[in-house]
């Protein structure tokens, strides 16, 4: 006979726990599907080199053409290939166009990103021939003249200079728990 102890769990931390589980979204639908819960087209599931899993959402904007800015300045914080939530972060800190261009598409910007170049790659991967066929910024920084960017219509990662033109889109990411 399996007899199981319950722990003792303070009554604040089963609390927190529900809190935390209260905010996380339905259950995501198929890749390519609206997601009401996040606002926008769920992209697939993503892995960090962290650990972490995040579902990963395209929000239904497209922000308008710009440069990626700051050229000739290597932002500190903007170099991460997976953490686009952080390279924007450093990206806003720092006055980068396309951050400027992000605020102004979206009102609730609270947790809405530029994606890093693999974030941005499982976007292309999965829903690309649904996008608009261009070239699209990512929020990773390739140095202080450069950024990495994919083209949505044959998946095609590469850098630009960071004066260049070009289309971005904003996400959300969602924790796996």
């Amino acid at each position: 006979e399996l007899i199981y102890d319950e722990p003792d769990v303070p009554d604040a931390t089963v609390k927190e726990l529900f809190e935390i589980i209260e905010k996380i979204p339905d259950t995501p639908p198929q890749i390519g599907e609206h997601w009401p819960a996040t606002g926008g087209i769920y992209a697939g599931a993503i892995r960090y080199p962290n650990g972490e899993q995040y579902h990963l959402t395209l929000l239904d904007i497209e922000i308008p053409v710009s440069e990626w800015g700051k050229y000739g300045t290597e932002i500190k914080g903007a170099n991460s290939y997976h953490d686009g939530l952080a390279n924007t972060a450093a990206l806003r800190t720092a006055g980068s166009a396309i951050t400027a261009a992000l605020d102004a598409a979206i009102t609730d910007t609270e947790d809405a990103y530029i994606p890093a170049i693999r974030e941005l790659n499982i976007i292309a991967t999965n829903l690309g021939g649904d996008l608009p066929q261009k070239w699209h910024w990512s929020s990773t920084q390739s140095s202080a003249t450069s950024a990495w960017h994919q083209d949505f219509s044959d998946g095609t990662q590469y850098i630009n200079n960071k004066y260049g033109k070009l289309a971005a889109r904003a996400v959300r990411r969602t924790l796996i728990i």
